[in-house]
């Protein structure tokens, strides 16, 4: 998560420690909130039309799914069944294929993405560690 977070920082810089997004985060994970909350602006009912609204909504994929940066970014529509609510992933780091499980949310966005013509490939068409 952490790793992602850093991306997200690297690719769109007003997503920044000094953010709002990064503080609720920073505390989620520390435990301080009792009820899990979104660390980001991104709205989940509508599509993500600009890079950075499509950022907010890979961190909420990031933490419904417990997914790592370039696994998201390299997500392809084959690889989701919206209907089984999984994600399959061909390559992971440790070199073993692996079907993830979607939450609700997770679905949810995937469902928002796939209405936008710029994510017609790639899920989220997102390249890790380019600006």
């Amino acid at each position: 998560m952490l790793s992602f977070l850093k991306f997200c920082t690297e690719t769109a810089p007003h997503i920044a420690p000094e953010n709002i997004q990064w503080r609720l985060f920073l505390k989620l994970r520390s435990g301080e909130f009792e009820q899990p909350m979104i660390a980001t602006q991104y709205n989940i009912d509508v599509p993500p039309e600009s890079k950075s609204e499509r950022i907010g909504a890979a961190i909420v994929f990031a933490i419904e799914t417990a997914m790592r940066a370039g696994e998201i970014c390299g997500i392809t529509w084959e690889d989701v069944n919206l209907e089984r609510r999984t994600v399959y992933l061909p390559k992971t780091n440790n070199g073993n294929p692996r079907t993830v499980p979607l939450s609700t949310a997770a679905v949810k966005v995937l469902e928002k993405l796939k209405t936008l013509v710029d994510c017609k490939l790639k899920a989220f068409n997102l390249k890790l560690g380019i600006p």
